[in-house]
């Protein structure tokens, strides 16, 4: 289902925002694209990817590439039927690719199908500059909740904005109990990128709605975990 974003997401580099929330893990997957059709960028197509298709058409959106926070099947699972429709290029950092390319194995443990992924195009690098519409994403590598897993960080406007995959929700963070993960690493990748951020950074999550490094900064249980 398409769900809302806020009203001036992006507004100040005058692209639009969608979020769908698809597949049986409710993932969300984010579409950024130019107001009235054109090209746009896919981050984390999840599962069950038909309203997304559905979306992209409607839009008259053709997407330039994917980019995935991370190798899970939640979020990688309908690059096989959006690489068949556009044939864009998937990118992914290279800790991640191994949990990527078992997707068929990973989906049948939790009782799914899962149909052998595309190959991945291009490995994300911590540091890296991913350019569109004039603008771009800063590619942070975050690991802890999946040893590939990244940020990525809009750079354009007086409002700074982050796709977080699942290091960090709105009043939750990234389990640390599947494989690759790690409880004090994540806790470094959130102290040491999210909330180096200043409070009024906008933070597009894998699940559940947006929220800000300021909220979070206050009122998420990670800060315990910095205690301890």
């Amino acid at each position: 289902m398409t769900l809302p974003v806020p009203e001036n997401a992006f507004r100040e580099g005058e692209l639009d925002l969608e979020r769908l929330e698809l597949g049986p893990f409710q993932t969300n997957c984010w579409i950024l694209g130019e107001p009235g059709g054109g090209s746009c960028i896919v981050v984390d197509p999840g599962m069950e990817p038909w309203p997304l298709l559905e979306l992209l058409q409607r839009r008259d959106w053709k997407p330039g590439r994917v980019l995935l926070t991370h190798g899970h099947l939640d979020h990688m699972g309908g690059c096989g039927e959006l690489k068949r429709a556009f044939g864009m290029p998937i990118h992914l950092h290279p800790g991640d690719r191994e949990l990527y390319e078992k997707y068929p194995v990973i989906a049948a443990a939790y009782q799914l199908q899962g149909e052998e992924p595309p190959a991945v195009d291009h490995e994300l690098a911590d540091g890296e500059w991913i350019p569109f519409a004039g603008a771009g994403f800063r590619v942070t590598h975050t690991p802890g909740h999946s040893p590939g897993h990244v940020c990525l960080h809009w750079q354009k406007g007086e409002t700074p904005q982050a796709f977080c995959g699942d290091l960090i929700f709105q009043g939750a963070f990234g389990r640390v109990d599947l494989p690759g993960g790690d409880a004090a690493t994540l806790v470094r990748s959130i102290r040491e990128d999210l909330f180096s951020r200043q409070d009024h950074c906008r933070l597009y999550p894998g699940h559940g709605d947006p929220t800000s490094v300021g909220e979070e900064r206050m009122t998420n249980p990670i800060n315990d975990w910095f205690r301890e």
